[in-house]
């Protein structure tokens, strides 16, 4: 005998798997933080600082001139902001997760330091890109002037950090002009080991358009225990630039995932979910007993 279901509560089921339905059909798609409203940062990233009051919102400027974020606003401190709006299966093996962002270059000071840091973490509230103490793991990808040995020279940096330890590899140098627009990209496929390939292109601040590719590197068998962690999230460090011999970074915009991270589901989402399936079971059961009774 079949138990049909009536059409309030085949609604009420419906109301409660939308928002799962529609993060699954969101997951296929790109994400982009645009920072065009001064509330995208605040509303879309965990910002863990130190220095995080040195990364000021501004609704000018930035790719299309529609706002970014200002950088250089401090004396080189770090600020680590890891977006909170959805995670990853780190134990998918076989995907891959695509972070990117563009960044205007300012004159660096030829020094020993990272800029700038795409990658993914298994924690939202400690410092990403940190490598120190008792940082949570990380696997990301730097513009680092770390092993470069003049005024405006970088290298694309692999890294890695285990919570005790890390690695970094490094890819020849790349010279850079103050004052232009860059696209950087940090592919990451998962697996027991994993793959990362970065990717560094100018960048038109007009339309976004990617121009010279000015160098890509890559890497194989990285092994990190996010591998085996079902939920972790993309992050972005920056060290601040002090303007002219600064820090190498001006102003960052355009922040992408791809594909978008799954949306974590909140509780309340759960309990109507929990509410809706037991009503679901307690018509099926009374139906089924007035038709066998």
């Amino acid at each position: 005998m079949k138990a049909s279901l009536p059409k309030s509560a085949r609604a009420v089921l419906l109301a409660a798997a939308s928002p799962f339905l529609a993060s699954t059909v969101a997951h296929a798609a790109p994400l982009l933080v645009d920072f065009n409203n001064p509330g995208d940062l605040a509303a879309s990233f965990s910002d863990n600082g130190p220095g995080s009051a040195a990364v000021r919102a501004v609704d000018s400027g930035g790719i299309g001139s529609s706002g970014m974020l200002d950088v250089r606003q401090s004396d080189g401190s770090s600020t680590s902001l890891v977006y909170n709006g959805g995670s990853y299966d780190g134990t998918a093996s076989g995907a891959t997760v695509v972070q990117s962002i563009y960044f205007q270059w300012v004159e660096n000071n030829a020094g020993s330091n990272q800029p700038l840091v795409l990658g993914l973490t298994g924690d939202l509230v400690n410092q990403f890109g940190k490598e120190a103490g008792a940082t949570p793991a990380w696997v990301g990808g730097a513009i680092s002037d770390k092993a470069a040995s003049s005024v405006n020279t970088i290298q694309l940096n692999i890294k890695t950090w285990d919570g005790s330890a890390g690695t970094a590899s490094y890819s020849s140098a790349i010279t850079m002009t103050p004052g232009q627009w860059y696209y950087f990209s940090v592919s990451v496929t998962l697996g027991s080991t994993w793959s990362e390939t970065l990717s560094l292109y100018e960048a038109d601040p007009a339309t976004g358009a990617r121009g010279t590719l000015m160098g890509t590197f890559s890497s194989d068998s990285i092994s990190t225990p996010l591998s085996s962690d079902s939920s972790i999230y993309g992050g972005i460090r920056i060290i601040n630039s002090t303007g002219t011999g600064g820090l190498g970074i001006d102003a960052i915009d355009n922040y992408s995932l791809t594909p978008a991270p799954i949306p974590e589901p909140s509780s309340p989402k759960l309990a109507f979910l929990g509410a809706a399936s037991l009503l679901f079971f307690g018509i099926s059961r009374r139906k089924l007993r007035r038709k066998t009774g």
